[in-house]
């Protein structure tokens, strides 16, 4: 039996976790250096044969990806909720530089 698919799958969840745990924390620019191996990683997955798995190795392979799939939903909300933090922020910053500019210009 070989699950190593299984153990990548596992150590993918692991690294979810991970990535969850920086954006709990705010840990931004650790989370942007992190979350490109983490990619990288789930790409690979495309080419997996999970054909070739025993039962037992796809059923395992199964729960872990609806894991994934669940927990990459929840990561790209907490993303999503920063880009539009973000976004604010850059808006406000705008207005007070245009603010800033009309003041000096009178």
């Amino acid at each position: 039996m070989d699950n190593s698919v299984v153990k990548d799958l596992e150590q993918l969840l692991e690294r979810n976790r991970a990535l969850y745990a920086l954006v709990e924390q705010e840990a931004w620019e650790t989370f942007t250096g992190d979350v490109e191996d983490y990619t990288v990683r789930l790409n690979r997955l495309s080419s997996v044969d999970f054909n070739g798995l025993a039962d037992t190795e796809r059923e395992m392979a199964i729960q872990c990806l609806e894991t994934l799939l669940m927990h990459d939903a929840q990561l790209m909300q907490c993303i999503q909720a920063r880009l539009n933090t973000l976004s604010g922020e850059m808006s406000a910053l705008r207005k007070s530089r245009s603010s800033a500019h009309a003041y000096t210009a009178v």
